[in-house]
């Protein structure tokens, strides 16, 4: 194939996988090259949050260097008890407005 067909279809394929979502694979004789696809929204999504969560961990972690670990690990476990106890005491007043 000439270099500016190629391009011109390169150009279609970018645009139709970019905007419809849509997933081609570039093939030569019945041998696939590669397969190329927009990535699925909710994994995208996933590893989004999962990398806003470390930035997170990391900056807290930064913050707290000067800290004894046990009395942070000591914290941080009677924050999250309390927070599952709230939650669970939430959750048992509305199952029993529910009744």
């Amino acid at each position: 194939m000439a270099i500016e067909p190629a391009r011109i279809l390169s150009g279609i394929m970018c645009s139709s996988i970019d905007h419809g979502k849509e997933t081609m694979m570039v093939a030569k004789e019945d041998k696939s090259a590669t397969v190329i696809g927009p990535e699925d929204d909710e994994d995208k999504k996933q590893r989004q949050q999962m990398d806003q969560f470390w930035r997170a961990a990391e900056s807290i972690g930064a913050r707290n260097a000067d800290k004894d670990p046990d009395e942070v690990l000591e914290f941080v476990t009677a924050v999250v008890e309390e927070v599952r106890r709230e939650n669970y005491e939430r959750k048992q007043r509305e199952a029993r407005e529910r009744r």
